[in-house]
């Protein structure tokens, strides 16, 4: 039986930086707002700005009519609001390498994770391998837990994750020599790239970022997106760091106050002319593409060479290399593999990465149980 839907102004998916600051503004204003977060034990809470905060809450879903579908406490619940804010941060670039779906290998960001937020202290040796700022905070946690990565490895040439249940060694070429470190837990981080999984979704239109070479939501000065009333901000528009995340947030919240009328465009400019801080450059670059041998999906072991035969054979988009090899089509929906397998198709067709494309977004986008779906449709 499907319950009332949920009205309020603006719904704001993710409650990290950015999301934080636009329903500060938003609930300064008066405006009703309601940020969810996947995070934390199940609640609801009103938090010092004002702002109704559902967190252990998975929004799955966003209709052409604005509806956010949310899972909270075993039940799904329509959210009916004015205006989405989508502030759903980033996510770890893909990394793929040799013997890198072994257990025991794990992107830094979520090894961190585990850390501080899972209470894990590593048991044996950690090694880090690929670059940025990542690497050395979570070499820092391990610090901190008493636990010293053995080695920080930086863009190795010839890496490569060895282990048969899991992983115990990693070895990287040294010149033309081959050495070998013992290790049981391997974190891998090769930078952020914006997670467009809700912008895909409701149809929103990407663009190919050569530089950082990732695809990322087109947005206007304020965060609205190509499709009217959604609005996008902080990594999930574009991985520029926690102040400016906060500030892109902020920005978002005050032109939304603009679409909701309780404010002029003189107003929010004025509001918004100290938010935009000088952006900061990651330390950090994308590696290259994998080898043939290298499995690019984890779910359906698809290698690299097979991609690279498929483009060969005249797949020119994603979508049609999931039809002929299953590529995508598993629990991550291609979230892991997909801009790997934009890149690869690109490179061997000769075709821009943008005309490639990624792969076609699916409902839900996270795991939920039938029972939940099955309460979303009318009866």
């Amino acid at each position: 039986m499907l319950s009332a839907p949920f009205e309020t102004d603006v719904a704001v998916v993710g409650a990290g930086p950015a999301g934080r600051a636009a329903a500060a503004v938003l609930a300064g204003a008066g405006a009703r707002v309601l940020a969810v977060d996947e995070r934390g034990a199940p609640a609801a809470s009103v938090g010092d700005d004002g702002a109704l905060q559902w967190s252990g809450a998975t929004a799955w879903h966003l209709t052409e009519d604005r509806t956010l579908w949310v899972s909270r406490r075993g039940a799904s619940v329509a959210v009916r609001p004015r205006l989405v804010i989508l502030a759903t941060g980033a996510m770890e670039r893909p990394f793929p390498l040799p013997g890198w779906t072994l257990p025991g290998v794990f992107g830094a960001a979520g090894l961190l994770s585990l850390m501080m937020s899972g209470g894990l202290v590593p048991d044996r040796p950690v090694v880090l391998i690929g670059g940025g700022d990542m690497l050395r905070t979570v070499s820092k946690a391990c610090h901190d837990l008493g636990v010293m990565p053995v080695a920080t490895l930086h863009a190795p040439s010839g890496c490569r994750m060895q282990g048969e249940d899991s992983v115990t060694s990693v070895s990287f070429l040294r010149g033309e020599i081959r050495e070998t470190i013992e290790c049981g837990i391997v974190g891998l981080h090769a930078g952020f790239i914006p997670s467009t999984q809700f912008a895909r979704l409701i149809g929103c239109r990407l663009q190919w970022n050569a530089a950082r070479r990732c695809f990322q939501p087109v947005i206007d000065a304020y965060g609205n997106s190509s499709v009217p009333q959604v609005m996008i901000a902080g990594d999930a528009a574009s991985v520029e760091g926690e102040a400016a995340a906060a500030s892109g947030g902020a920005i978002a919240g005050w032109d939304a106050l603009r679409q909701l009328g309780r404010i002029t465009p003189a107003e929010r400019d004025e509001r918004c002319a100290a938010l935009r801080p000088e952006r900061h450059t990651r330390s950090e670059s994308a590696p290259g593409l994998p080898d043939d041998d290298v499995i690019v999906c984890r779910c359906e072991e698809i290698t690299a060479g097979q991609i690279r035969a498929a483009a060969r054979q005249g797949v020119r988009q994603a979508d049609e290399l999931k039809g002929l090899s299953r590529c995508g089509m598993g629990p991550c929906q291609g979230r892991t593999c997909g801009p790997v397998v934009a890149e690869l198709i690109a490179a061997e067709s000769g075709l821009p990465v943008a005309d490639v494309g990624l792969f076609r977004v699916r409902v839900p986008l996270k795991p939920i149980a039938m029972r939940e779906m099955a309460q979303c449709v009318p009866a």
